[in-house]
């Protein structure tokens, strides 16, 4: 008997494999917080960035723009809950210069620029109690920006290899 699944077997290992890394990041960064319950935190996590993909996925089946729609509410979401520790008032403008950017690409390179976003939002979250937080948006902007030509020249090849 064959089990015939919606997506990709190599799209759903990317997508559980992007949402262990935010799990771990988000566990170890409640952990240096000092948060009472971090393992809840980190399985919070995992739960809810696969999830966050799937039903990307499933509401491309239904209405391409309705998914283009969820990725910006999303990314801006998340982003502005990122950086509003650290930003303050400011975050809500670096939030929505983030939503489109990471929107626009997604019309290009599908579920590689939210993937992007969420390995560039938990490696932000991860340097941050390191280096200053300016510094640290600068450093994982331009990760950012690199990881969605990456994904563009990945997309592309196996576009052009179908």
């Amino acid at each position: 008997m064959d089990i015939e699944l919606p997506i990709d077997i190599a799209l759903l290992a990317l997508i559980l494999l992007f949402g262990g890394y935010a799990a771990v990041i988000a566990a170890v960064v409640a952990h240096q917080r000092q948060h009472p319950r971090p393992a809840a935190v980190g399985l919070a996590t995992l739960g809810l960035v696969p999830a966050s993909f799937f039903v990307a996925i499933a509401l491309v089946h239904v209405n391409y723009f309705a998914m283009v729609a969820f990725v910006a509410l999303a990314v801006g979401t998340a982003c502005y809950r990122v950086l509003r520790p650290d930003l303050g008032r400011r975050a809500r403008g670096v939030a929505i210069g983030a939503a489109l950017v990471t929107t626009t690409a997604s019309l290009l390179v599908s579920y590689l620029a939210p993937m992007a976003f969420v390995a560039t939002a938990s490696t932000y979250l991860l340097v941050r109690r390191r280096i200053t937080p300016r510094i640290a948006l600068m450093a994982t902007g331009t990760a950012f920006a690199g990881m969605l030509v990456v994904a563009g020249a990945v997309f592309y090849v196996g576009v052009s290899t179908m």
